[in-house]
């Protein structure tokens, strides 16, 4: 069982290694706060060669508004309401719902394709339109290798997207606020780990029914018909620094969490190892020793053979990403070895875990 001391220094190690990751300071996006631009259109539907890196990657014709336009597409006051700009001058619009088939989408690039293993994060700020009868109930990204071009207005299914530009990462953000918020700005962001062939995002409804994705705002008198339109503005991409890897130490995955009696590997916890296997130096030079553990619901014999599945379940994850199944060594010791004794529901979540040790070849052949 764990002393008191070492459960105190293994806290320490974890704070040190597990920091929360700190951004590089350059934005990847190019022109995400849409200050650049060929010149201020005077119509809507205006974006390609128009807004300086942003095109539309179907036939529906995304917005562009700016505070010295005039008519529809100004600011702040435009044909779909009233809303300043985030930062600066411009921002776009689109139609995340507009009927069964039609949809708007919004195409960022890249000043970099992204590198395999890398975190990083990626925001923008949303604001629904003043009119709108709906607002979505999630946010989505899609990230493509190419530059996304289909010749219709219709939804951009994931389907389609596989059909025609192969490789994807589709993703939900994390609202930081109302998405029905008509006042103001909403921050949405997600922090994802690379495929290593992202170079576009696109900003959308990727085929979800009215049903799963939009939410009715009250309000009868509202105008505008059954539409969801919202502002875009102030997207932003920065690489993350990676984790800290120290050798011979017995230290926590505390982003790898377990629910009581599964075994099963969150997203999370999946995204947390692929940026701890892209963070060690070489993979194949190292021993890697997993230790699993659980909480003291249940039996001492389920409770073993549930630390084990866990153990295997990270091993078998970091081996498909690549690490020698010699390489990985699994140890499972259920509930003898609590991090904290409590019997909270805090201290059982602390408890269910898996630990590892990293040990170089050269260290332990020398």
């Amino acid at each position: 069982m764990f002393s008191t001391r070492r459960t105190r220094v293994l806290s320490v190690l974890s704070a040190i290694l597990f920091a929360i990751p700190i951004a590089n300071s350059q934005n990847l996006v190019l022109n995400g706060d849409f200050e650049k631009n060929s010149h201020v259109p005077d119509e809507l539907g205006a974006v390609d060669g128009v807004v300086s890196y942003v095109s539309t990657p179907n036939k529906g014709s995304a917005d562009y508004f700016n505070v010295d336009a005039k008519g529809k597409n100004a600011a702040p006051r435009n044909f779909r309401g009233f809303q300043q700009p985030k930062n600066g001058n411009g921002y776009m619009g689109i139609y995340m719902y507009a009927g069964k088939s039609y949809t708007e989408y919004v195409q960022l690039k890249f000043e970099e394709t992204l590198e395999a293993g890398k975190e990083y994060t990626f925001a923008f700020h949303v604001s629904l339109s003043e009119d709108s009868q709906f607002a979505v109930k999630q946010v989505s990204a899609l990230f493509t290798r190419k530059k996304m071009n289909f010749d219709d207005s219709n939804n951009i299914s994931l389907r389609r997207v596989s059909d025609k530009y192969g490789s994807y990462k589709f993703e939900n953000l994390k609202s930081h606020g109302s998405l029905s918020n008509k006042k103001g700005w909403t921050k949405v962001s997600l922090t994802f780990v690379a495929d290593g062939f992202e170079k576009y995002v696109t900003i959308g409804n990727f085929g979800k029914t009215p049903k799963e994705y939009l939410r009715q705002l009250d309000g009868s008198g509202l105008k505008g018909g059954q539409i969801a339109y919202y502002y875009i503005d102030d997207a932003t991409l920065f690489i993350n620094e990676p984790l800290n890897i120290e050798y011979n130490k017995a230290m926590v995955m505390d982003k790898v969490k377990f629910d009581p009696n599964s075994h099963s590997l969150t997203k999370e916890s999946k995204e947390y190892l692929r940026k701890f296997f892209f963070s060690i130096a070489d993979p194949k030079r190292h021993q890697l020793t997993l230790k699993g553990h659980t909480d003291n619901d249940g039996s001492s014999f389920y409770n073993y053979q549930l630390s084990k599945k866990r153990v295997v379940a990270v091993a078998n994850y970091l081996k498909d990403l690549g690490m020698p199944n010699e390489n990985i060594k699994t140890e499972a010791y259920g509930e003898k070895q609590p991090l904290y004794k409590g019997f909270d529901p805090l201290s059982k979540q602390q408890n269910r875990r898996v630990e590892f040790v990293i040990t170089e070849f050269d260290a332990l052949n020398p």
